[in-house]
C-alpha cells in the first residue's frame, strides 16, 4: 500500500476501523490507490445507513414506551 494512503488512513481512525472490519479493501488499495475514494464513499454510505437504523430503532422504542404508558393510564 502506498505511503500516501497509509497516512490518510492513519489520520482517520474511524475509516481505519472500517478497513479492519472490511479487509477486502486492502487488496483494492494495494492494487490501485485511487480506490481510496471508493473506500471513503462506501464508508460514508454505511455510516448513513447505520445512523438511519439507529434513529428508526429509537423511534420504535419511543412508540413502544408511549403505548405502554397509554395502556397503564
Amino acid at each position: 500500500m502506498q505511503i500516501e494512503v497509509q497516512e490518510k488512513l492513519k489520520n482517520n481512525k474511524p475509516l481505519l476501523d472500517y478497513l479492519h472490519t472490511h479487509s477486502y479493501w486492502y487488496k483494492y488499495l494495494n492494487r490501485d490507490p485511487a480506490n481510496f475514494k471508493k473506500l471513503e464513499d462506501e464508508y460514508k454510505e454505511n455510516l448513513r445507513k447505520y445512523k438511519m437504523e439507529r434513529a428508526s430503532e429509537t423511534l420504535s422504542t419511543i412508540e413502544m414506551l408511549t403505548s405502554i404508558v397509554n395502556t397503564l393510564k
